[in-house]
């Protein structure tokens, strides 16, 4: 099941009943902010950054 703002709003409306809004709040801060189709894998990461490395290796004229 895709998490969409709809689903994301429900949960924070039920936690916030069972414990209260701040312990809500410290609970949907640590979802992704989007999907997590839309985050980066640590392998994504590695060869961004080896790609960025080797840019900035390579001498400008």
């Amino acid at each position: 099941m895709a998490l969409d703002e709809r689903s994301r709003h429900e949960m924070f409306l039920f936690f916030e009943a069972l414990a209260g809004e701040r312990v809500a709040t410290t609970l949907m801060g640590h979802l992704p902010p989007v999907g997590w189709a839309d985050v980066a894998t640590r392998q994504e990461v590695e060869q961004a950054t080896v790609l960025l490395r080797a840019e900035m290796s390579v001498p400008r004229s």
